[in-house]
């Protein structure tokens, strides 16, 4: 029997990051989420950190 609290999340491989990479852009985007403050905005924020993780960059 699985007791688990937290549910499943869809593929996330598909997630585009909704904001230019720069402070400002992040700042801003992060502030709209905080105005919300449900579960989606939390959903969000889990899937831009799934995207940076997949983002490659130069050593």
């Amino acid at each position: 029997m699985d007791n688990s609290r937290f549910r499943m999340v869809s593929d996330l491989s598909d997630y585009k990051i909704p904001f230019a990479l720069n402070r400002q852009a992040l700042t801003d985007w992060l502030r709209a989420l905080s105005i919300k403050r449900d579960y989606n905005s939390g959903k969000e924020v889990f899937c831009l950190l799934q995207a940076f993780t997949r983002i490659e960059t130069d050593p």
